[in-house]
């Protein structure tokens, strides 16, 4: 009775992957070969881009291509940012029901689950307690995000208890910056824990000057141009950079900010940019595709990102990279890589007096963008890949 019922149950598994790949695009390869240390990740991929996405698709790429292990995605996530969170969160159950329940998932030396916040950390939560306890593996959990600490203060006891236990479960537990390990401590008894900075891609930058990409793109010469790349949401503080904008104006007209990212809040922002008559000097161009941003990127002249809470953003490392300047909040792990006004910028959250006042000030400053891209070299992915093949290492030795 009970084989039966499994048997129904990878059946029932099988029609939703099929259901999935038609209309989701979920794909999860497991090709295992036992040659090598064999690593699963567990978060979403590409399409839509985020900073989680990003970091898995760079990450596994590099990973795989040193040769010394094999690293396999299981794909959680929205797969488009329109998708209605019901559907969502009905499709996520069935995706840990299959994950529960395939035979092939338990196959693995480690797991390396990736997560944010609120309901991303409760559903993630579920992958690490199946991989420790079920498939008996040894087990990564690596926070992004700029809102755990937010998010677990403001919590009930239970979903507390929940986040310490499954954070003390873990063998490991990875965060974005060094500020972030021993506030990350304070919140349960680990057993280690690790932080490992976001990164970017050498190889996607255009060999092309700021003009040549100016051109391909249509973008003015003779304007100074900003540039921000990030999903329109309330926590990225779009609105206090376009509320900053007024006052650039205001001392200068020879600026044009660009705005690169879709979301929920971009008929509101396209609004209130009307609103201030600055229809001329902001534009939301929507979103482009990932190895189109660098493009743009080597087009501007500043870089700014007005978060009201990061991890370490990603667009940062890919900003430095390019050789821009970046202008950022001191929140997360921004100051940890801004430490020098050779490189950047800090700025007070939700103050757009102090962050139209760094603008300004950037506008005016001769930046060295050979030494910024010389600063950003150690944040490569594949420095990255090499740390993360130790520590699976070290995780299995110890």
């Amino acid at each position: 009775m009970l084989s039966l019922r499994i048997a129904l149950y990878e059946n029932t598994f099988k029609y939703f992957q099929l259901l999935s790949d038609s209309f989701l695009g979920c794909s999860t390869k497991v090709a295992l070969n036992r040659n090598k240390l064999m690593v699963l990740m567990v978060g979403p991929l590409p399409p839509p881009y985020g900073g989680i996405a990003t970091f898995i698709e760079n990450a596994v790429h590099y990973l795989n291509g040193s040769g010394e292990v094999q690293v396999d995605v299981y794909r959680t996530g929205k797969r488009n940012w329109r998708i209605s969170n019901l559907l969502h969160g009905i499709f996520e159950i069935f995706l840990l029901l299959q994950f529960v329940f395939s035979r092939k998932m338990s196959r693995y030396d480690i797991y390396h689950i990736n997560t944010a916040s609120y309901l991303s950390f409760i559903r993630n939560s579920l992958y690490v307690w199946v991989c420790k306890r079920l498939f008996k593996g040894r087990v990564i959990l690596h926070i992004h995000g700029g809102e755990f600490l937010k998010f677990y203060y403001n919590s009930g006891e239970l979903v507390k208890s929940i986040v310490q236990s499954t954070l003390e479960i873990a063998d490991a537990v990875i965060v974005t910056s060094p500020s972030w390990v021993p506030k990350i401590k304070n919140v349960a008894n680990l057993k280690k824990i690790y932080y490992l900075f976001n990164g970017f891609d050498k190889k996607a930058l255009p060999c092309m000057n700021s003009k040549e990409c100016r051109r391909i793109l249509g973008l003015p010469f003779a304007k100074k141009i900003l540039l921000n790349v990030g999903i329109l949401i309330e926590v990225k503080g779009h609105k206090y950079l376009i509320n900053a904008m007024k006052e650039v104006i205001n001392a200068r007209t020879d600026v044009l900010c660009i705005i690169i990212g879709d979301g929920p809040l971009r008929k509101k922002l396209q609004q209130r940019v009307k609103e201030l008559e600055l229809s001329e000097y902001i534009k939301l161009v929507g979103p482009k595709p990932h190895n189109e941003i660098f493009l743009w990127m080597k087009a501007a002249d500043v870089f700014v990102l007005p978060s009201l809470n990061e991890g370490t953003p990603t667009v940062m490392f890919e900003a430095l990279g390019a050789g821009l300047p970046f202008i950022g909040t001191s929140v997360g792990g921004v100051p940890d890589i801004i430490t020098s006004d050779e490189y950047g910028l800090l700025v007070d959250p939700a103050n757009p007096k102090d962050l139209s006042s760094k603008i300004l000030f950037a506008l005016e400053k001769k930046w060295d963008k050979t030494k910024i891209m010389e600063y950003a070299e150690q944040f490569s992915w594949k420095r990255i890949a090499k740390y993360l093949i130790k520590l699976y290492e070290r995780m299995l030795t110890n």
